[in-house]
């Protein structure tokens, strides 16, 4: 059995081994549908003081500005700077290529020895901000933009991460939401120096359907700009709590044929969590397919698969251990990766 399913296998033994968690507070689910679990399991029923101002909150938080009819109001506008540590394991600190021969029918070609991939554990530190501006009811405009540096000690190189977000998201009519979103993610590396940007507008539908299930149903259309092309994607998701307090989430994605450039035919993406207790448990992963790429005239496809876990602790700590396999019609893009991090929580100030 190879590595990728044994850890498969294992990681879903335990997963399916925690305590049943029964709440809506999952730290892996979307905050709207947080809140229309809370809406729709205390619907007709008394609930207590406490939970009432803490849904009160939650709710003006979220643009409605009279919450559930208590007194007090929300700030408008907020901004937070984040800083915090990171560590992480890459498989390629500075963007170099696979340790092999490229094999191409009779031709065989090898690389530069300067420009090999290198591998290791990298240590740095994370800064940024993030806020929310709400401008009409149920309507608000979240932000968040942020920066990375971590440092291989054994290579002497490190890598840059730059993101930013900006998403307008707003509630239309009886549950049907409307966001427009814009984000750019640079990495700079030794080597390269890569990004992508993205716009995407997506429409979602929040509804229960067994008692104690409630989902978050989005269809949404992407346009994504890379470094040498750019593609128009499709988005179909669907997010899930269940009675257990079990999150789960899919989501498939569909890219227009580019050509003569390696680029998404289709993904599908998952996730399984749950709380326990303060902490919680987390499994997903994913199948990408890269469709009529184009090397010295010979086609390249590839095909990916990988999986995860992660936990959180309660102090917001989270460790994240996972495999990425890929597969490739030319041998010399095929390769299995370990990832390992640690999320610590950020200091907000």
């Amino acid at each position: 059995m190879s590595h990728f399913l044994k850890f498969s296998y294992y990681v879903f033994v335990m997963f399916a081994a925690c305590e049943v968690s029964a709440q809506c507070i999952n730290n892996q689910s979307t905050e709207r549908l947080r809140n229309f679990c809370f809406l729709e399991r205390h619907k007709g029923r008394e609930i207590s003081p406490e939970f009432a101002r803490f849904f009160d909150y939650r709710l003006k938080q979220a643009g409605y500005a009279n919450g559930i009819g208590l007194s007090g109001s929300v700030k408008q506008n907020n901004l937070d700077y984040q800083l915090a540590p990171v560590i992480y394991y890459s498989s390629n600190i500075n963007g170099g290529n696979p340790n092999k021969k490229l094999i191409l029918g009779n031709l065989e070609f090898e690389g530069d020895k300067n420009l090999i991939s290198k591998k290791g554990m990298l240590v740095g530190g994370s800064t940024g901000l993030s806020g929310r501006s709400i401008y009409d009811e149920g309507k608000f405009l979240d932000y968040n933009f942020s920066t990375s540096y971590a440092h291989s000690i054994n290579h002497k190189i490190g890598i840059l991460n730059v993101y930013g977000n900006i998403c307008a998201k707003n509630h239309v009519k009886n549950f049907w939401h409307l966001d427009i979103c814009t984000n750019s993610y640079r990495v700079n590396k030794k080597i390269i120096d890569d990004y992508n940007q993205n716009m995407s507008i997506n429409l979602t539908k929040l509804f229960s359907s067994l008692t104690g299930y409630h989902h978050e149903a989005s269809f949404g259309i992407n346009r994504k700009f890379f470094k040498n092309y750019s593609q128009n994607q499709a988005i179909l998701g669907i997010e899930n709590i269940s009675f257990s307090g079990i999150s789960s989430n899919i989501k498939i994605n569909y890219g227009e044929q580019v050509s003569n450039i390696l680029a998404l035919k289709n993904a599908f993406d998952w996730s399984f969590s749950k709380q326990m207790g303060k902490n919680s448990i987390s499994l997903f992963g994913n199948i990408n397919r890269l469709w009529d790429g184009k090397i010295f005239g010979k086609i390249r496809n590839e095909k990916s698969k990988s999986i995860n876990i992660g936990y959180k602790f309660s102090n917001g700590v989270e460790v994240t251990y996972g495999i990425t396999d890929v597969e490739s019609n030319i041998d010399y893009y095929s390769s299995t990766n370990h990832v390992f991090n640690i999320n610590f929580i950020d200091f907000n100030f």
